[in-house]
């Protein structure tokens, strides 16, 4: 027969398992986390090279380079993607390859499990080009403690910001907009023009929208942390 203390106990361990499952929450399999090394300063910012030239759908090489290569808190505004030529290219094809922009390594193939429709709804709705884990080439990308999304080469891709249905990963088109390996040039690094400012967004709006999906998840984690104390505290004082 259960006593209090015993009782007390058993919710003590629960308590435990539930938060450290939630704390792990931003990196579950099969996402693959990543250390801050991959992002140490390289040759070209935190790359080796440059982004390509003629990157896919038009992207921006100037814009591109700065964000996958200069960048840790900056991203491509809103809806940019429905602005270039990629949601026409996608038409009638189906699903499509996605290629670092640094590099041209494999990082994603989209739609999978779903349609070009389910697609494009997410994506338009969260602003920014979204995928799933098994859209992901998990051998060439890691997520990162804080939920950033990088290439293992260290291209900043965008962020992971988890919903109710797991893993989202919100991208930059023009990080990922590179040519297949046997195809792509390397361009050369330019300063971005005042005139290309515009084309850049304060990463704060993707970190209000990782704080807008984390916020309650964190302030539940830090109750279960509290009650988890007092429980753990009185089961003490019962002993």
């Amino acid at each position: 027969m259960f006593t209090f203390g015993g009782l007390l106990l058993v919710l003590t361990s629960l308590l435990g398992n539930l938060y450290n499952a939630q704390s792990s929450e931003q990196c579950s399999k099969p996402c693959i986390p990543g250390s801050e090394d991959i992002m140490k300063p390289k040759e070209h910012g935190t790359s080796h090279t440059p982004v390509q030239e003629n990157l896919r759908w038009e992207c921006d090489e100037i814009v591109a380079d700065k964000i996958c290569n200069f960048n840790r808190h900056y991203a491509e505004y809103s809806g940019y993607w429905t602005q270039t030529n990629f949601p026409k290219d996608i038409e009638g094809k189906k699903e499509i390859t996605f290629y670092d922009s640094n590099t041209g390594k494999p990082l994603l193939t989209a739609p999978k499990g779903r349609t070009w429709d389910a697609w494009i709804e997410e994506s338009k709705k969260h602003g920014w080009p979204s995928f799933r884990d098994n859209e992901v080439n998990w051998d060439n990308v890691r997520v990162l403690s804080n939920g950033e999304t990088v290439s293992v080469d260290g291209t900043h891709l965008g962020h992971n910001l988890p919903d109710d249905f797991g893993n989202r990963f919100c991208l930059n088109l023009v990080s990922i907009a590179g040519n297949p390996l046997d195809t792509h040039a390397f361009g050369q690094f330019r300063d971005i023009p005042s005139s290309q400012s515009k084309m850049l967004q304060d990463d704060t709006s993707q970190s209000k929208k990782v704080q807008d999906d984390t916020s309650q998840s964190k302030k539940v984690q830090v109750d279960k942390q509290s009650l988890l104390f007092f429980l753990t505290v009185l089961n003490l004082c019962l002993l």
